[in-house]
């Protein structure tokens, strides 16, 4: 293995995570830099263009939803340059609310991507989502830890509000190499 190839792996892997932070936090310009224009997403309860994927709404595919999370594990990237195929083992976390309550629906499964390099970038051509287990459970409680009750928490957001767009417009509104300082949060 070569330096360059280190290097490719390491984008593509950082095009994976970049995509489960866009879906995520709701961040749709985030996900614009994860698909080549003309790629196409197979998800099975969506198949079409990435550009039609990337612009709708979540909500209709999976009504009631709450906040969800995605959890990369393995991956396994075999290159040939100017193309890839990346498998990516996932668990998504996703809490559904509706009138009979709140559940969690939990998914695990893998992204099979091809990848190209275009334009000097590498980006997803074709996923597909390939489910392999899900379990539903009911919320019996909701942050209801002892260890846990008095104590502010940050609760993760599916928009701009989250914490990590701020501490990005923070990083980025920065001179080069200098750090915010921390604030109480």
């Amino acid at each position: 293995m070569t330096l360059n190839d280190l290097i490719d792996k390491q984008q593509i892997t950082e095009v994976i995570l970049r995509y489960c932070r866009a879906i995520d936090r709701g961040d749709r310009e985030l996900l614009k830099t994860v698909y080549h224009e003309d790629a196409v997403d197979l998800h099975g309860i969506f198949n079409g263009s990435a550009s039609e994927f990337m612009a709708m709404n979540i909500a209709p595919v999976l009504p009631g939803l709450v906040s969800v999370t995605h959890n990369i594990g393995n991956i396994l990237i075999e290159l040939n340059r100017p193309f890839a195929v990346a498998e990516s083992y996932v668990t998504g976390y996703h809490r559904l609310r509706d009138a009979a309550g709140e559940r969690d629906l939990i998914v695990g499964g893998r992204y099979v991507d091809r990848f190209e390099y275009r334009g000097g970038e590498w980006r997803i051509a074709v996923r597909q989502a390939v489910y392999d287990w899900c379990r539903a459970d009911p919320v019996i409680t909701a942050w209801s830890d002892p260890l846990l009750d008095g104590h502010p928490l940050v609760h993760g957001r599916m928009d701009a509000s989250d914490v990590s767009h701020q501490f990005l417009r923070e990083l980025r509104a920065r001179p080069e190499g200098q750090s915010p300082k921390p604030e109480q949060r």
